[in-house]
């Protein structure tokens, strides 16, 4: 309608996502709360239109910033139609945050399951809550730096490291709404989610029936592994708890000595794992 004038939806805008989420974590102080004086987080859906709007002029916004370092319009929360949700910036001149890594002005970012968000210098917190489908899921608040799933840092509480370890091979297929949908064998992946599961359980269909199982793994995963692991046979070394995107480990660990693994959804796209120590 003629209210959002100030902010135009980008082409890609599309039907939430039902469940998704926003919990305000409040901290009781006067004037900088939103709402006022909170006993409770509290939580608004984000699920009944394509995009909600952040912002000081409570007339324009869908989440009205009460303070003075919140921009009139302050950033915005898109649904995608690939199944994501964005966060933009609309040019605030205290900016904004994901996990606290500042946002690029007009540059949509990509907002996992548990991610925080921050507006100018407002100590409110907020909490996007998105449903669990595998792309997300994992995502929680993490800024990853490789395909085979280890994680750079977390915002979320680490998990006790009890001094357990796994070694483990993979096997990735990427797909269209994988994170990083390029790889050295393939420059843009069109493939879908469903196409890339379909190629990994073929892999691990063929690679059972061979009569040494880490040698065909380690020859399937040199040709055809979209991770850089791929020169090592997949082979992604020894690792412990919270070290791996959730889904990733969950498997790895559940895994004995010898045992491949079912089809493993994450960020990254679909593996197939092998436990080899």
């Amino acid at each position: 309608g003629n209210d959002r004038e100030c902010f135009e939806p980008p082409t890609w805008a599309a039907e939430p996502v039902p469940g998704t989420s926003l919990t305000i974590i409040s901290p009781h102080v006067s004037g900088e709360t939103y709402p006022p004086n909170p006993v409770e987080p509290v939580t608004v859906p984000l699920d009944t239109k394509s995009f909600y709007v952040f912002g000081r002029n409570a007339d324009l916004c869908d989440i009205h910033l009460a303070h003075g370092s919140a921009s009139r319009i302050h950033a915005a929360l898109v649904h995608h139609s690939n199944k994501r949700l964005y966060l933009i910036d609309l040019g605030a001149t205290h900016g904004t945050t994901v996990d606290g890594k500042r946002a690029e002005k007009h540059k949509p970012v990509h907002v996992h399951d548990r991610a925080r968000l921050s507006f100018g210098s407002l100590t409110t917190q907020f909490e996007v809550r998105c449903p669990t489908i595998p792309e997300s899921k994992s995502a929680g608040g993490t800024k990853r730096k490789s395909d085979s799933g280890h994680k750079e840092s977390s915002s979320r509480k680490l998990v006790k490291d009890d001094g357990q370890t796994v070694q483990c091979s993979h096997i990735l297929v990427k797909h269209k709404d994988s994170r990083k949908p390029s790889s050295h064998k393939e420059a843009v992946i069109t493939r879908t989610k469903e196409e890339a599961e379909k190629m990994v359980l073929k892999f691990r269909h063929d690679i059972i029936k061979a009569s040494n199982v880490q040698k065909a793994f380690a020859e399937y995963a040199q040709r055809e592994s979209h991770c850089s692991s791929w020169r090592r046979g997949g082979d992604v070394g020894k690792f412990g708890r919270n070290k791996m995107q959730p889904p990733f480990e969950e498997a790895a660990f559940a895994l004995k000595i010898g045992d491949l693994s079912d089809a493993v959804f994450s960020d990254s796209g679909v593996h197939i794992i092998l436990r080899v120590g």
